[in-house]
């Protein structure tokens, strides 16, 4: 008897608990402090590509630059201008240098959710998370993880995007 108790109590628990949803612990963010005038001050992308049974990752990292981006309300939409500058990093090979002059998501319409941001709409939306908002800085992260056969091989590719904007609102 008190072990069909016990599997009650157990089953009463599971559920209960399972049926918490995740939106309950997204954190959102004070959309108010997202219009206004910020510069990129960090940028960081890192590329795996893997491919029967070979690996490949390359990292570009911020070095500098004067890239500007604009938020607005009403309505939601960003644009940029200048470029910013960054080394890319393949193992194997000597560092090399480029420069970032366009941001596609920095260009268009915007919504926000909860602690996502979603640049664009429909096919061509691009949904990053809001690492952090403050009056200060904007730091967003992008990922996406995608398998698909080139050519008869599976091939997946994940990449990790994460760009950190200073307010140039508060200076």
């Amino acid at each position: 008897m008190n072990f069909s108790k016990l599997l009650s109590v157990f089953f009463l628990s599971l559920i209960i608990f399972s049926s918490c949803s995740d939106d309950e612990n997204t954190p959102s963010v004070d959309t108010t402090l997202l219009p206004g005038d910020y510069t990129v001050s960090g940028y960081t992308e890192e590329t795996s590509v893997s491919a029967m049974g070979v690996s490949q990752k390359t990292t570009e990292t911020y070095v500098d630059g004067t890239m500007t981006v604009s938020f607005t309300a009403e309505p939601n939409a960003v644009t940029h201008n200048g470029s910013f500058n960054t080394e890319i990093i393949i193992p194997g090979f000597d560092p090399q240098s480029s420069s970032v002059s366009y941001i596609s998501e920095f260009d268009g319409d915007y919504t926000v959710s909860g602690n996502k941001i979603t640049f664009g709409s429909a096919d061509a939306a691009m949904e990053y998370q809001i690492v952090e908002l403050t009056e200060t800085t904007l730091r967003i992260k992008y990922q996406i993880k995608e398998t698909q056969e080139i050519q008869g091989f599976e091939t997946t590719t994940e990449i990790v995007r994460e760009i950190t904007l200073a307010s140039n609102d508060n200076l």
